[in-house]
């Protein structure tokens, strides 16, 4: 059958909104394993030569170049036509690299102390094969398993001496900048059953 055309008249007030160069956009990404700045970039929607250059050239805008660690976080804030306006770079839980564009000195970069505030998460887990699986399947970061194993270390022997059904609860910090997160922070709070002794663990500050 032939196909008839439609026309169909768009109310006033409802025609499409065109993206336009002004227009400010956030984007965030976790480093990768392997990953340069510029496949970074991409990713983050910057299509801007001059910010490059910038980087490669600036004294603070070049470690963020040395320091592309795995797992941290870039923040970018770009215009419509991907011109950088602001990049902050969460090197730790305490400390970021900031680039900022300005319409008339251009760019500058600084290295400033993390304005983070710490969450506070509740999680519990129990062992059916090693500590590792368990804290990753109740969603428990890798680097608070790590320091749970540090906490214990004294009354557990984490290699010979968990068994099936032992469980452990923790309370810990995660670090958020701007809604973001950034960092791992402390532990709070602990226990932990093995072969049903109950260890309690609590944050003590002098």
């Amino acid at each position: 059958l032939p196909r008839a055309e439609i026309s169909v008249e768009i109310p006033l007030g409802l025609e499409p909104i065109a993206e336009t160069p002004a227009q400010r956009y956030t984007n965030q990404e976790r480093v990768l394993r392997g990953d340069t700045v510029a496949g970074l970039f991409d990713r983050l929607r910057i299509a801007d030569e001059p910010a490059m250059r910038f980087l490669r050239s600036d004294l603070v805008g070049r470690s963020i170049f040395r320091q592309l660690v795995p797992g941290r976080t870039l923040q970018a804030e770009v215009q419509g036509d991907g011109k950088l306006l602001a990049l902050r770079y969460f090197v730790s839980a305490s400390t970021v690299f900031e680039v900022l564009w300005d319409p008339v000195s251009g760019y500058a970069a600084r290295e400033r102390p993390s304005q983070a505030v710490p969450r506070t998460h509740y999680r519990s887990a129990t062992i059916r094969s090693s500590l590792f699986a368990a804290t990753d399947a109740a969603g428990i970061p890798d680097a608070v398993a790590m320091q749970l194993t540090r906490v214990f270390a004294t009354d557990i022997d984490f290699h010979v001496d968990l068994r099936r059904g032992d469980t452990v609860s923790v309370i810990y910090e995660q670090m958020y900048e701007g809604g973001e997160w950034v960092g791992q922070g402390r532990i709070l709070s602990a226990q932990f059953v093995n072969q049903g002794r109950v260890y309690h663990a609590v944050l003590f500050a002098d």
